[in-house]
């Protein structure tokens, strides 16, 4: 992504509900016109469908494994157990945070360009309140982070604490806010 971008069109191609496969086929021949059209194409195309082949051969799979299990078990029983995963993340996560020391934590940093960057942790027994009041306003430039990117930030940050094994999975958002 170009540094001195000032709209996210200046960051290349931005595609809204495009049908990936028809019928079963990848429509690369589709998805190659429009990565590559208007002003700032797509670099590395090839890699980029390369990257949606592989992503939608994972999401078949993972579809495939689900309806076999479900066949398998149950879908009742397949549902109690990945709400037991999530509460299981969950427990992990609030142990985690009760190894904290209570209280609120402040922590502030700078960009290159000076903007300010504030993060406010409250930590009470086993949940955490992150704040990040304080932070700069939106920055003209491509420097921003959206909610899904802060999210994911403070979700790494916090799994780090975990000392067991836990997948990846939104019950680890459950002591957090």
């Amino acid at each position: 992504m170009p540094p001195f971008s000032r709209r996210i069109e200046e960051e290349g191609v931005r595609l809204h509900d495009v049908l990936l496969v028809r019928d079963g086929a990848f429509r690369e021949a589709e998805l190659t016109a429009l990565l590559s059209a208007g002003p700032h194409p797509v670099r590395g195309i090839p890699e980029r469908l390369a990257d949606l082949q592989a992503q939608i051969a994972a999401n078949a799979l993972g579809v495939r494994l689900l309806q076999d299990m479900v066949a398998r078990y149950g879908a009742e029983a397949v549902a109690a157990y990945m709400g037991h995963v999530q509460d299981d993340a969950g427990a992990a996560m609030r142990e985690a945070i009760a190894a904290l020391p209570d209280g609120e934590h402040r922590f502030v940093d700078h960009l290159d360009d000076g903007a300010r960057i504030a993060v406010r942790i409250e930590i009470t027994g086993e949940r955490a309140r992150v704040d990040f009041t304080g932070t700069d306003a939106l920055l003209p430039g491509n420097l921003n982070a959206p909610r899904a990117v802060v999210l994911a930030a403070v979700l790494y940050v916090f799994r780090t604490l975990i000392r067991r094994a836990v997948p990846l999975n939104q019950g680890c958002f459950q002591p957090l806010e």
